[in-house]
């Protein structure tokens, strides 16, 4: 998968969790994917009404043959990003701060639907995976589409929960080298480069396939990466290029 955010602007931070929050339940909960459908259709059609604020004849006349509950419960799951206003002339209102940045939340939608479909394309063999090892594949979906931030929150919740060991540890890893990149795409010299160490450290000795992932790639990838920052310098504060960024390898698929 090619599309991504390039250069993200920073959204509110409230506003990204909540984002994450409901893209990341996608993954699993069917209702979350079709509140980010809904989403997505406001984002596209609220441009052209006053205040953001969309009938919801017009999204129900966008969306051919779903009902007004659907879209009732769509909003409902949304915590508040978007509020039903019940009137004469029903609509769609975002909260304040999802107007003012409709435009990057627009895209971030769409590269979250994008991830969706594509890890859709594998619901069969994820299905058949354990939890832990289901959930990683998934970070690194979101990973590949430079959703640094989204691969670190989902393998979070897994990490805390597991016991100290090579398993914890190599977790820790993925999530420090997430935070890492996420940095690095953020133009924060010293977050990326000291993440980016802890990250290689902990994978440190790791080669092969380790929970379906290709550790020895990956390890080659961050350190050319890191290196590459290194020689930089952290004078150099613009914030990394996506197709310069370490992939991950998913052998497992």
């Amino acid at each position: 998968m090619e599309s991504s955010v390039e250069n993200p602007p920073p959204l509110d931070r409230m506003l990204r969790n909540r984002l994450t929050a409901v893209f990341l339940a996608a993954f699993e909960d069917p209702a979350q994917r079709d509140a980010l459908d809904w989403l997505s259709l406001y984002c596209e059609l609220a441009p052209g009404w006053n205040n953001g604020i969309v009938p919801v004849a017009a999204l129900l006349k966008a969306r051919s043959g779903a009902s007004r509950v659907a879209l009732q419960e769509a909003v409902g799951s949304l915590g508040g990003i978007l509020q039903w206003q019940p009137c004469e002339s029903a609509g769609i209102a975002p909260e304040p701060v999802l107007l003012a940045c409709l435009a990057p939340v627009t895209a971030m939608v769409r590269l979250y639907l994008m991830v969706l479909h594509e890890a859709d394309g594998r619901r069969a063999t994820l299905d058949a995976m354990e939890p832990l090892s289901r959930t990683v594949t998934e970070a690194a979906f979101c990973f590949n589409a430079g959703l640094f931030f989204e691969a670190h929150e989902h393998l979070e919740h897994r990490w805390v929960a597991l016991p100290r060991g090579p398993v914890r540890r190599f977790v820790q890893g993925i999530i420090q080298i997430s935070v890492g990149l996420y940095h690095a795409r953020r133009g924060s010299y010293h977050g990326a480069v000291n993440q980016l160490a802890k990250g290689l450290e902990k994978l440190g000795g790791l080669s092969g396939s380790v929970m379906g992932l290709d550790c020895g790639q990956l390890m080659r990838e961050v350190d050319a990466f890191r290196r590459r920052l290194v020689v930089r310098g952290s004078d150099d504060r613009g914030p990394a290029r996506l197709e310069e960024m370490p992939r991950i390898r998913m052998m497992n698929l």
